[in-house]
């Protein structure tokens, strides 16, 4: 390595246990928290190594039920933390690439050239940021404006976010910041973020693909080993272009739905259970998160089935035996027979009716298993993908959805495409899974590419060290 990030927080927990060296017996509180923040977490700190909970003490973790067993703490609120520590930020790309230095604000002399100070979002919560910025320590804020210390807001691993709300802080925080503006970059994981920005921000905005690359090398990883037990309970493989039979397929739709408290999973159920395709295909649908907020956007149509959605059953295909059914990590858990057996994927990406471009591993997962799909997405997802290097499957399926601004209407075209495409007879389909064989190991082919390449945030700092 030898590029190193001199890595600065606020406040450090300090081991009383001879186990730990020196200068490793110290574990960083989160920037972000405030006072009071700061002091439950170092009670955390005690109480994890008083009973030798080694674990939460060296990721500096925060759960609230311990609340509930330190004392001093028993009968507060638990809070809801805006922050956190170690994620997103400490990515396999970071720690590869730079030895990381950590430096204790309050009791070390800072004296090197450059320092970085992380602020590890939950979410992006604009109601925060100005307690957040306001509550970092006057010896990092003098840092900070004598241009030795970069504030890094890491949120690279979402894509949420409101640019008007932004705006409108941005405007009131400007004229009473005690910090230099110039400073602060925040990563982000809208790869739209740019057409957003309403004005010539000093705040600085640095795109992250970070699904992408974090996936890339960990299916490469899979693909090295041959096969991983998945998350819920079953051998996971990733399927090779050799491993196809177009023969085989028999199902039209591969479709897994966990959150179905969104507009564009409540229309997609509507029209799978409208036109009776639970059995056929392989479809899930746990209805996680479920509410009628969307429902006066449903279709007419779908109105009887809505009401029958409601009060049925989650539809489930491989959760049965999951006790968390909400819960597990959903990167590594498709089946290989899923792909192998059905024609196309039917995707519910993250965000619908927004104006943020986010790639989950939700887009990425018929890309690495050699599927086509059709993508029910904010407008011009497509395009990125297109920009990334990856091809799509037009003329077959007419792409023209990826244009439409207006939701229900983007709705109404994807299932236009899906009736078209379940008119075609297994035969007509098989043919075409001929024809796009090449397309499907040229985007795996791509997919796989990222885990060479620098990601964005190495890029970003080699500027710097």
């Amino acid at each position: 390595m030898g590029n190193i990030l001199n890595l600065v927080y606020d406040k450090f927990y300090y081991s009383y246990s001879k186990r730990y060296k020196e200068k490793d017996n110290r574990f960083p509180c989160p920037n972000g928290y405030d006072l009071e923040l700061q002091e439950d977490f170092m009670l955390f700190m005690k109480y994890y190594e008083d009973n030798k909970m080694n674990s939460h003490l060296v990721n500096s973790t925060f759960d609230g039920k311990y609340y509930e067993k330190i004392d001093i703490l028993k009968n507060k609120d638990v809070p809801n933390p805006k922050v956190k520590i170690h994620f997103p930020f400490l990515t396999y790309d970071i720690c590869k690439n730079f030895d990381l230095v950590y430096h204790d604000a309050a009791n070390d002399e800072l004296n090197e050239d450059l320092y970085f100070y992380v602020i590890e979002l939950i979410h992006f919560d604009i109601d925060y940021f100005e307690s957040m910025f306001n509550g970092i320590s006057d010896k990092v804020k003098n840092l900070i404006n004598e241009g030795r210390c970069k504030v890094i807001v890491d949120f690279g691993h979402e894509g949420q976010w409101n640019s008007l709300e932004f705006y409108e802080w941005y405007q009131e925080f400007l004229h009473k910041s005690e910090i230099d503006l110039n400073q602060i970059y925040i990563f982000i994981c809208d790869l739209n973020y740019d057409t957003k920005l309403f004005t010539d921000y000093k705040i600085n905005f640095v795109s992250s693909l970070y699904y992408l690359e974090e996936l890339s090398r960990g299916v490469s990883k899979i693909i090295s080993k041959g096969t991983i037990e998945s998350t819920i309970g079953h051998k996971y493989s990733i399927l090779d272009i050799d491993d196809i039979d177009v023969n085989k397929k028999n199902k039209y739709f591969l479709s897994l739905m966990r959150n179905c408290g969104k507009l564009h999973r409540q229309f997609l159920g509507c029209y799978f259970e409208f036109n009776d395709l639970w059995d056929d295909n392989i479809i899930s649908f746990l209805k996680g998160s479920w509410n009628n907020n969307f429902k006066p956007k449903i279709p007419v149509k779908y109105s009887s089935v809505w009401d029958k959605l409601d009060k049925g059953n989650p539809i489930e295909i491989d959760t049965h035996e999951v006790e968390d059914k909400y819960g597990f990590s959903p990167y590594y858990t498709d089946r290989e027979d899923f792909y192998k057996e059905t024609f196309l994927s039917v995707v519910t990406e993250v965000l619908f009716d927004h104006d943020s471009i986010f790639l989950s591993e939700k887009i990425l997962k018929p890309i690495w298993n050699l599927h086509p799909f059709i993508v029910a997405s904010v407008p011009f997802t497509l395009k990125k993908l297109k920009e990334l290097g990856f091809k799509t499957f037009e003329p077959f399926i007419d792409e023209s959805y990826d244009k439409e601004k207006n939701h229900v209407e983007r709705m109404n075209k994807i299932t236009i495409e899906l009736d078209k495409f379940r008119s075609k007879s297994f035969e007509e389909l098989r043919e075409w899974w001929k024809e796009i064989l090449p397309i499907l190991s040229h985007n795996q082919k791509v997919f796989l590419e990222y885990k060479d390449k620098k990601t964005s945030k190495t890029k970003f700092f080699e500027k710097f060290v």
